[in-house]
């Protein structure tokens, strides 16, 4: 696909502006500090796209469905996934964190949460058959 011409938002340090650093040279990227200035390039029609994690595209695309898109299908070939920062030295505290992850991995805990508070996003995943992570 040629990105000549095309111009792309995306957030300054994302995995977004990275890859379209990579992967987009021909592309005129705007590069912005928050979220919401590249949503509103996109919503203006100012940018023709914009680059960031799936859940914040939908949630983007929900407030703007009548001048957006979404594309919600990875386009990566790594998968992405969420961090969590914790206080240097305290080991105790990054173990009780870790059992968590992988218990409520393992137990549904965060299929449970996501169709509780993040049902609507979670529906439009299933229905598109797109990975859904939380």
């Amino acid at each position: 696909m040629n990105h000549e011409n095309k111009t792309v938002a995306v957030k300054k340090g994302s995995t977004g502006h990275i890859y379209a650093r990579n992967h987009l040279p021909k592309a005129n990227v705007l590069v912005f500090d928050k979220e919401n200035m590249s949503v509103l390039e996109v919503v203006q029609g100012k940018a023709d796209a914009f680059i960031y994690d799936q859940l914040t595209i939908y949630k983007n695309w929900s407030k703007h469905k009548d001048s957006t898109t979404a594309l919600l299908e990875s386009f990566q070939e790594d998968f992405e996934y969420w961090g969590m920062a914790l206080r240097h030295g305290d080991p105790k505290l990054k173990e009780q964190v870790d059992a968590f992850i992988k218990k409520a991995k393992a137990d549904g805990t965060f299929d449970t949460l996501s169709y509780r508070y993040l049902q609507d996003a979670r529906k439009t995943f299933d229905t598109l058959n797109v990975p859904f992570f939380f």
